[in-house]
């Protein structure tokens, strides 16, 4: 990884409007200019280098909390409701939960695998569904408050989630009880990104803090201050140089935008207030000059970063 300039500029430069009930989830696909966005009516479709829609991808009657493309973009995945839905050139397919619904979901990195973690303590759980065989392989428990996201690391090896009691927990795909556990957060861990070569994580928590985690050590390597609101959102630059985090909260406060150097804990860019509405998602593009930011003021902007 190198360290990035002392500044990075931010400069919206498209918007997606119109999401009913709020932009709820973005996602980028391998391509780096397909869009995938989602919201309470389904899951929509952008070529965002020229600012129009591709297709909308009808299907979900619930409002969709989570996307997911596949590593080589051919499939995205959807969760709505207690099901999730799955595009691609071979049609559509459909996996329900008998859990309940579903709050996170995430393609394995050699895209045979979906794992998905159920919503409340009704499925405190991580379920591992194998795509050819069309069943669940695994299931990973031993978490002790609802989780809120999920993350497969760049190596396949370990599947992290954040969880409604500030917990960070790890698992291997075939450990059935957390071989990590990691406590920083003062409020709800809401959010979870690796660093691209999988030796960190950083999380974002309903304590206004973004927390940066060496796991092989089990330690918190950094603190990053500077939000004053819930940060629902992070996200690690594929070049491994800047983690991306959105914040927001209902009394309007910090609707901020904010970029950090994660290897000096420094804030490095941010654009104040970004959005209308709480920033509910952030996506990098392949090309870690471009990222993606989802709000519950129905809009996605697309931003390039300079710097």
């Amino acid at each position: 990884m190198t360290n990035p300039q002392a500044h990075v500029s931010l400069r919206p430069i498209c918007s997606f409007a119109d999401h009913a009930g709020g932009a709820l989830a973005v996602a980028w696909a391998a391509n780096g200019t397909t869009l995938a966005t989602a919201d309470e009516r389904g899951v929509h479709l952008w070529d965002a280098p020229k600012g129009v829609k591709l297709n909308d991808l009808f299907g979900p009657t619930e409002a969709v909390s989570a996307l997911s493309w596949s590593p080589d973009g051919s499939r995205i995945a959807a969760a709505a409701g207690s099901t999730i839905w799955s595009w691609g050139s071979g049609g559509v397919a459909r996996i329900a939960s008998p859990f309940g619904a579903v709050v996170a979901l995430d393609w394995s990195p050699d895209g045979r695998y979906i794992a998905w973690a159920g919503r409340g303590m009704d499925d405190p759980t991580i379920h591992v569904w194998d795509l050819s065989a069309n069943m669940e392989i695994v299931r990973l428990g031993g978490g002790d408050a609802p989780l809120t996201a999920i993350a497969w690391s760049p190596d396949g090896r370990m599947i992290a989630a954040t969880a409604d009691d500030g917990m960070v927990r790890g698992w291997t795909p075939q450990s059935t009880e957390p071989l990590v556990r990691l406590r920083g957060h003062q409020d709800a861990a809401w959010s979870l990104s690796w660093s691209p070569d999988g030796r960190m994580l950083a999380t974002g928590g309903l304590d206004g803090k973004v927390s940066i985690w060496d796991i092989a050590a089990r330690s918190e390597l950094r603190e990053l201050h500077g939000h004053t609101s819930w940060v629902y959102a992070v996200a690690w630059s594929p070049d491994g140089r800047l983690v991306a985090s959105g914040s927001g909260d209902p009394d309007a406060q910090d609707r901020s935008l904010r970029l950090w150097d994660p290897l000096r804990g420094a804030e490095v860019g941010q654009y104040d207030p970004a959005h209308g509405g709480i920033i509910h998602a952030v996506a990098w593009a392949p090309d870690s000059v471009h990222l993606a930011t989802a709000s519950l003021d129905e809009r996605v902007t697309v931003w390039e970063i300079a710097g």
